[in-house]
């Protein structure tokens, strides 16, 4: 099964996993930090901090399923204690149909993965899903992934 995690990176992240990316990328040749490797980390957890997440996963629908969620491409998975999605309302099993008004297209698994990578902390989205048969708008304000970072919404 593949679960998308509706956050552009992970939800804990630690300085330690981020020296070992930092130190991997520097193996691969691929590390754009010419700084040391603290510097370097401190560099990618600001990035991190500054991407968003609206705290929820979702899974993509079996093509079999598809027809009967009224063209729905996505069903929540899980919806993060606290987060934007549980704030905003969202359940899981809703289904998520459109992404701020744009309905998400059949064929196009990665429409919702090319959002969620450019989502920064702040970013206001809406989401339109479908519930017991009725569509609703659901509200989202992207917040931090990093865990020790506060982040609006």
């Amino acid at each position: 099964m593949r679960l998308l995690h509706v956050c552009s990176c992970l939800l804990l992240i630690t300085n330690f996993s981020l020296s070992l990316e930092v130190k991997a990328q520097a193996r691969a040749g691929q590390n754009t930090c010419d700084k040391g490797v603290e510097a370097c980390v401190a560099e990618k957890r600001q990035e991190w901090a500054d991407r968003g997440t609206l705290g929820a996963m979702l899974h993509p629908m079996k093509e079999e399923d598809v027809a009967t969620a009224a063209g729905a491409r996505w069903i929540v998975h899980q919806v993060k204690p606290g987060g934007a999605a549980e704030g905003a309302g969202l359940l899981k099993g809703d289904l998520l149909t459109a992404w701020n008004g744009e309905a998400i297209p059949p064929n196009d698994l990665a429409f919702v993965d090319r959002r969620l990578e450019s989502l920064k902390v702040g970013d206001k989205v809406k989401w339109t899903i479908r519930r017991a048969g009725e569509s609703k708008v659901l509200d989202l304000t992207a917040r931090t992934c990093l865990a020790s970072q506060p982040g609006p919404g």
